[in-house]
């Protein structure tokens, strides 16, 4: 980054900032054009891969996810670095060094995410609810699909601490959805997820629908509200606990 302003350099300090996380970052660092007909190759940036992640490295020992820094450079060469780490108590920026929301309270979440629903105890399964006729028409959209045992299944509940209704169990008895299943092929998962109208996690990957697991920052989770339609079957709600 020094090296791509030295041109610009003159008496006044020179200042640089970026940010490095685990999976990419953002540094104000001019790249190399290709040549005319050539796509931009990682050869073009071969120095700033190894930099980075020289310093992915080191995060990763010491347990770090993200940190922003800013550098003043003296004419002299002399420099004065500030690292902006990891705190409960200051979000990450988007793309940029500087820090994102303050949280005043930590552990504290915007109220559309601490909302739960509302109790419905006359719930049931629909009265058009028919295991055997889904699991028919799976097994005819997915007919080289690979299915969860029993056993996986049961792990699943274990974890979760719940009941999975009898539709799920039908649909992962079908396919267990997991990416090696498909030969990590997209078009494939793209087929097993037209013919059941959703995108499907895998077994393995099932999760309760709450706060920390459906994590929104600050500044965009604080301008949401919740509302619920007076005619909607589902409750407009961030996650609900065994969802």
């Amino acid at each position: 980054m020094r090296a791509a302003k030295a041109d610009k350099a003159g008496a006044e300090p020179m200042r640089v900032a970026g940010r490095i996380g685990r999976s990419g970052w953002s540094l104000a660092r001019p790249h190399p054009v290709p040549p005319p007909g050539r796509a931009f190759q990682t050869d073009d940036i071969q120095d700033e891969l190894d930099a980075v992640e020289r310093v992915q490295t080191a995060m990763t020992e010491v347990g770090v996810d993200d940190v922003s820094f800013s550098a003043k450079i003296e004419s002299t060469g002399t420099t004065v670095l500030r690292l902006l780490g990891p705190s409960p108590a200051v979000e990450p920026g988007i793309g940029n060094p500087h820090p994102g929301a303050i949280i005043l309270i930590e552990d504290s979440l915007p109220e559309p995410w601490r909302r739960l629903p509302d109790p419905t105890h006359e719930a049931r399964p629909a009265s058009s609810a028919d295991p055997e006729l889904l699991e028919r028409t799976l097994r005819e959209r997915l007919p080289d699909a690979i299915g969860a045992t029993e056993e996986e299944i049961a792990t699943a509940e274990a974890r979760l601490g719940v009941c999975l209704p009898e539709e799920l169990k039908v649909l992962y008895r079908v396919t267990r959805a997991r990416w090696e299943d498909w030969g990590d092929d997209y078009e494939t998962a793209d087929g097993v997820f037209g013919a059941v109208r959703c995108e499907l996690s895998s077994v393995d990957d099932l999760y309760a629908a709450e706060a920390s697991t459906r994590h929104c920052r600050w500044e965009h989770a604080a301008m949401k509200a919740v509302v619920t339609r007076p005619d909607a079957a589902v409750q407009s709600v961030v996650g609900s606990p065994g969802w």
